[in-house]
C-alpha cells in the first residue's frame, strides 16, 4: 500500500484485532482462574461437612443417604470406590492430605464436580459431587443440611460447631434472632410458619448479587443465617479497569511503532534540507519506498541534481564568457596603444575603424550571453 493513511488505518485495524484477541483470552484464562478459585472456597465446607456426616451414618444406609443429600441440594452425589474415579497422582495425592478436589467437568465451566476421600472400616469411599453452585435450591438445602448437623449436639456446644463451620466454609453460617431476618412476608411466613429453609436473593442478578439463606432452630428459636454470599461476577469492575488500561497502553504502544518509522524519515528528509539549505549540494534524503514520503524524498533529490546541474552550467558559462571578453577586450587595448602611436590621420582611422569593429563584436556577444541566460 503506497498511501500512508491506509497503511497507518490498515495497521490500527490489525493492531485493535490482535489486542481484541488478546483481551479476549486473556479475560477467559483469569476469569477460569479465579472461577476455580471461588468454586474451592465455596464447595471445600459443604462437602466436608456431608463427609463427616456421612461417617456417621448407618453402614448399609450411607450410599443412599448421600442420594438424598444430593437432591436436597440440586446436586448428583454418589458414593463410590476407588475404581469408579479417575484421578491423576496429583489428585490423588491431594485427596490423601484430606482436601477438596473441585474440577471443572463441562466446557461452559457452569458445573463442576467435588471429590473427597472419606475412611471407613471396610476401606477408603469417595463422595463425588455433581452440580452448579450458589442456586436458590442449594441455598435452602445447605441450611436444611447444618440445622440437622447441629441437632445432633446439645445448645451449649453450637457456637464452637459453628465457629469450626466457619473455618472451612467460604460464607459466613451464624445465628440471628428473628427480628434481624430481613425478609418479604411471603418468606417469612415460610420461615416461621411453614419452618421451611427459605433463600434471598440481593441485588441485580447478574453483578453484584448476593444469597442468603435462613432456617428455624426450633431449639432456640433463633434463625440459622448462611452468608450472605456473593455470586461469581465475571466481569468486575477493577478487572475490566485494568485490562482496559493495558489495553490502552498496548494500543499506545502499538501506534508509536506505526508512527516511529515515518518519524525516521520525515527526520531524514529534514536533515538532507538543512544541508542543501546551508550550500551542500551533494547532501540526498533516503527514499524508502513508494508513499507520498518516498516521492517527496525522490523529488527534493531530483530538483538538488537540477539546481547542482544549473549551477555548474552557470559556472561553465561564466568561464567560456570571460574567454570570448578577454579576445576584443585585448584587440580593443591594442587598437588604443596603436591609435596613440600613429603619425597620420588614416592610420587613426584606421586603427578606429578596427576598435569600432572589436565594440560591434563585444556588444554581438553581450546581446548572446543576455539571450542565453533567458
Amino acid at each position: 500500500m503506497n498511501s500512508i493513511f491506509l497503511r497507518i488505518y490498515g495497521g490500527m485495524i490489525m493492531v485493535c484485532l490482535v489486542i481484541g484477541v488478546a483481551f479476549y483470552l486473556s479475560l477467559e484464562a483469569i476469569n477460569f482462574f479465579r472461577l476455580q478459585y471461588f468454586r474451592t472456597a465455596l464447595v471445600t465446607g459443604p462437602v466436608q461437612l456431608i463427609a463427616e456426616l456421612t461417617i456417621s451414618q448407618p453402614e448399609d444406609y450411607r450410599a443412599r443417604w448421600v442420594e438424598e443429600v444430593g437432591r436436597l441440594l440440586d446436586s448428583r452425589m454418589k458414593l463410590v470406590p476407588r475404581d469408579q474415579v479417575q484421578l491423576s497422582n496429583a489428585e490423588v495425592s491431594q485427596l490423601q492430605q484430606n482436601k477438596v478436589l473441585v474440577r471443572i467437568i463441562d466446557e461452559f465451566n457452569r458445573e463442576g464436580e467435588a471429590i473427597v476421600a472419606i475412611p471407613f472400616q471396610q476401606g477408603t469411599r469417595y463422595l463425588v459431587a455433581h452440580g452448579e453452585y450458589l442456586t436458590e435450591q442449594q441455598g435452602r438445602g445447605m441450611a436444611e443440611l447444618i440445622s440437622q448437623y447441629l441437632s445432633r449436639y446439645p445448645v451449649s456446644e453450637w457456637n464452637g460447631r459453628l465457629a469450626q463451620i466457619n473455618q472451612t466454609f467460604g460464607f459466613p453460617v451464624r445465628r440471628i434472632a428473628p427480628f434481624e431476618v430481613r425478609l418479604d412476608d411471603e418468606k417469612k411466613h415460610r420461615l416461621f410458619n411453614e419452618e421451611q429453609a427459605v433463600a434471598n436473593f440481593a441485588g441485580n442478578r447478574g453483578n453484584n448479587t448476593q444469597i442468603t439463606a435462613y432456617k428455624l432452630l426450633n431449639e432456640t428459636g433463633e434463625v440459622l443465617q448462611l452468608g450472605p454470599q456473593n455470586m461469581f461476577n465475571w466481569y468486575p469492575f477493577e478487572l475490566m479497569a485494568v485490562m482496559v488500561v493495558i489495553a490502552l497502553g498496548l494500543v499506545g504502544f502499538a501506534v508509536y511503532l506505526l508512527v516511529k518509522p515515518l518519524e525516521n524519515r520525515l527526520s531524514g528528509l529534514e536533515k538532507a534540507v538543512l544541508r542543501i539549505r546551508g550550500g551542500d549540494l551533494s547532501a540526498r534524503a533516503p527514499v524508502e519506498g513508494s508513499d507520498a514520503i518516498g516521492q517527496l524524498a525522490g523529488t527534493l533529490n531530483g530538483m538538488t541534481e537540477h539546481i547542482q546541474r544549473l549551477l555548474n552550467s552557470q559556472k561553465e558559462l561564466t568561464r567560456a564568457v570571460s574567454h570570448e571578453l578577454r579576445t576584443p577586450v585585448a584587440r580593443i587595448r591594442f587598437g588604443l596603444e596603436m591609435l596613440m602611436d600613429a603619425d597620420n590621420d588614416e592610420q587613426r582611422l584606421r586603427q578606429g575603424e578596427l576598435i569600432d569593429l572589436d565594440i560591434e563584436q563585444l556588444d554581438k556577444l553581450i546581446d548572446e550571453i543576455l539571450t542565453y541566460s533567458k
